[in-house]
């Protein structure tokens, strides 16, 4: 039986953009500093030492280096891990926009 050749493709309604600028979020009235992976009209994946419970709401305020602006969205955790890295345990975790705001689909494709 042959195999035949598969091409990678992104199956999500809308991608998401590569990316690698710091942020905050507030999660249960402490902020917390992450990292975004990647981000797209809809949500976007960070990276943080602080893991919020999945379904707990955040508030995530961005400032991309390109931006003079600093954007703040209400978000939902919908997925999340523990992993490692050089610094020790890492969390990732998806998030999902409660509301997508103009600057946000302005901002996407200049980062």
């Amino acid at each position: 039986m042959a195999v035949s050749s598969r091409v990678l493709r992104d199956q999500r309604n809308i991608s998401r953009v590569c990316t690698r600028f710091s942020c905050h979020f507030t999660c249960g009235g402490a902020d917390h500093e992450a990292v975004v992976i990647n981000l797209s009209i809809n949500g976007a994946l960070l990276s943080s030492k602080f893991l919020p419970p999945v379904g707990s709401p955040i508030l995530l305020s961005l400032k991309p280096p390109r931006s003079k602006e600093t954007l703040t969205l209400d978000a939902k955790v919908i997925r999340g891990g523990w992993g490692t890295s050089d610094h020790g345990a890492i969390g990732r975790f998806g998030v999902r926009f409660a509301f997508v705001p103009h600057e946000l689909i302005t901002l996407i494709p200049k980062i």
